[in-house]
């Protein structure tokens, strides 16, 4: 099963990315945040990540030698990249 589809509603989606970004924006106004990016930016790389995250994740190949260079994608090892690259990208 799918991520999204464990989703009660599309709106509290929208609602979590709201108050994110709404958060994200505040943090840099005061200065918490430097990012190296527009917010903008950040969370579309955010919400594209996510969406690809929760798709259905493939194993890794390397083309040259058609062989798989990785496993299967793992939810939360991948969630952790991203929340990784997230708080670099904000200057953390």
């Amino acid at each position: 099963m799918k991520i999204e589809d464990q989703l009660v509603e599309v709106s509290n989606l929208k609602y979590i990315q709201k108050k994110l970004h709404d958060f994200i924006t505040e943090q840099i106004e005061v200065k918490n945040f430097s990012p190296a990016v527009p917010a903008g930016d950040l969370l579309a790389f955010m919400a594209t990540t996510i969406n690809g995250i929760t798709q259905n994740p493939a194993p890794v190949y390397n083309i040259d030698e058609q062989k798989q260079v990785a496993e299967a994608a793992n939810v939360e090892r991948h969630v952790n990249t991203l929340s990784i690259a997230v708080r670099k990208l904000l200057g953390e």
